[in-house]
């Protein structure tokens, strides 16, 4: 066979794998839009359901929830059930959840399609992650990374400009979210036709109870357990990552236009630059750290400026529009040194535990989505009671109040990047 012959045989496969990887990534997008939505939709439920932001909060929570109390076991199932499968079972689940939840008329239906979405989402990142493991050379997991995560933020941005003025233009927000279910169902015919799990018959075998070696994969789970990075980098991220949980995911919105006094169109805006930041930086900081071939150094850099910028944006007196824009931007841009973790975990475990490893981290990554109703409530602390229109009004100090999680978490992921281990890019079996 020529040179030529094997090259483009080589470049062929490549595309082919990328192409997996991306389109698996929709799931992912397609979740992050459901867990971001409610920065667009909380001024909706609060008259709809006559509450106040700490009981917005409480229902967006319950994703987080969900999530959380699945992820670690969809490490496990990850590395060994079909990847494909999984998607499909979990996007249909999330999609179906989405379409109840635009006729919910009780908070605790719209609770229960809240905790039905998080638990796909417990899946979306890990499986696309796995297959990237399984397609991709080494040296492109970290772009890799940093590309999923950018699909992701897509997926923030479209929960809230875009959806805006489709609730807008259709006068209701119950119907906006019946077109985010026919979006659903649109990627879940893509994936069932270009997704395939890797050539491995181990990814393809069905989950069986009674095939498992117990011992061994107890010996595997205490292996990924006491392995400190995984904790370390899991922390990190969940610490980092707060911004999208907090500002972009849930009050974002409602900061800019109650404390800053900008129109609901300027403020989706405004808020939905933190995806937009997050877009353009996370392949940034992925590219970076494989170039330098450093993971540790581009995590500090990125841990002191979202420090800074966070102080800027709650302290700098009467910020206008340009500055709100620039400041929300740069925060999103900064925070995404966080996708620099999902690598470095990768390669600080061996490669039959990836899966419980990532399963492990983003446990503690999606904790941050439980200190929603925390905010809610420092929020609610000092609140007047003002309600215009059936929507709660809160002050500057209030958010500012509320706010002050950020910087402390700030500075703590920052003393927690100096404890990682450099892995200089280099698998764990390297």
């Amino acid at each position: 066979m020529s040179e030529t012959v094997i090259t483009a045989t080589k470049e062929n496969s490549l595309i082919r794998a990328w192409s997996i990887v991306l389109i698996s990534g929709l799931f992912f997008f397609y979740e992050f839009i459901q867990l971001t939505m409610f920065d667009t939709l909380s001024p909706f439920m609060m008259q709809e359901f006559s509450i106040s932001a700490e009981a917005v909060s409480d229902i967006s929570s319950w994703y987080f929830l969900a999530e959380i109390s699945l992820l670690f076991i969809a490490g496990i199932i990850i590395d060994r059930v079909s990847t494909k499968r999984l998607i499909l079972t979990f996007m249909t689940l999330c999609v179906s959840a989405t379409f109840v939840f635009a006729a919910s008329q009780t908070l605790w239906v719209a609770e229960l399609c809240r905790f039905i979405e998080g638990l796909g989402a417990a899946f979306c990142f890990m499986c696309s992650l796995k297959l990237a493991s399984n397609w991709l050379p080494e040296r492109q997991l970290a772009l890799a990374s940093g590309l999923l995560v950018t699909m992701a933020m897509m997926g923030g941005h479209v929960s809230h400009e875009p959806l805006g003025h489709l609730i807008d233009s259709l006068g209701s927000w119950r119907q906006g979210i019946q077109y985010l279910g026919y979006l659903g169902i649109a990627i879940i015919l893509l994936i069932a036709f270009f997704v395939q799990d890797a050539n491995n018959a181990d990814l393809k075998q069905s989950l069986d109870l009674k095939s498992i070696d117990k011992k061994e994969e107890l010996a595997k789970i205490k292996t990924a357990l006491r392995n400190h990075q995984n904790w370390l980098a899991g922390l990190y991220t969940c610490l980092v990552n707060l911004p999208i949980f907090i500002i972009g995911s849930l009050f974002g919105t409602l900061y800019l236009t109650q404390a800053h006094g900008l129109s609901p169109d300027q403020a989706r805006v405004i808020s939905s630059l933190v995806f937009w930041g997050t877009i353009f930086g996370s392949p940034f900081f992925g590219l970076l750290s494989d170039r330098i071939g450093l993971r540790k150094a581009p995590m500090i850099v990125g841990a002191v400026l979202s420090l800074a910028t966070m102080l800027l944006i709650m302290y700098l007196p009467s910020p206008g529009y340009s500055l709100l824009f620039t400041l929300f931007f740069a925060l999103g841009f900064i925070t995404s040194s966080q996708t620099i973790t999902y690598p470095l975990i990768s390669e600080s475990n061996p490669t039959q535990i990836t899966g419980t490893s990532l399963g492990i981290a983003s446990t503690i990554i999606m904790s941050g989505g439980l200190l929603q109703p925390v905010f809610g409530k420092l929020l609610q602390r000092h609140w007047d009671g003002t309600v215009i229109d059936g929507v709660a009004q809160y002050s500057l100090s209030d958010y500012n109040g509320a706010f002050l999680m950020l910087p402390i978490a700030f500075l703590l992921s920052i003393a927690i990047s100096f404890m990682l281990k450099e892995t200089y890019c280099q698998s764990h079996e390297s």
